[in-house]
């Protein structure tokens, strides 16, 4: 068994997964109860979290200074196939 299995931080995610299967529970139950309000439980309220910013909007440009060329080059890993992306695919038919 692995260290991270046995500590409080295996704890901690397991009551984590769970109070999350809870509240998917009660969200359940909530919109067979009321669809409205199941609606406004869903909604972010921004309240508890206040921001304000104050400042440029937009960085100012550099003199002289010049953006380097170049582009996008896809690469994938070493033990990716073909095979995996048709899994994927024929996984992704049945739904």
């Amino acid at each position: 068994m692995s260290d991270r299995c046995n500590g409080s931080n295996y704890l901690l995610t397991w009551r984590n997964k769970q109070n999350y299967v809870l509240q998917m529970v009660a969200l359940k139950e909530l919109y067979y109860e009321s669809p409205e309000l199941f609606a406004e439980a869903l909604k972010c309220d921004p309240s508890p979290l206040p921001f304000s910013c104050v400042g440029p909007v937009q960085t100012l440009p550099v003199n002289g200074y010049l953006a380097p060329l170049g582009g996008y080059i896809h690469q994938d890993p070493d033990n990716a196939t073909d095979e995996d992306d048709e899994k994927a695919l024929k996984l992704l038919e049945k739904f």
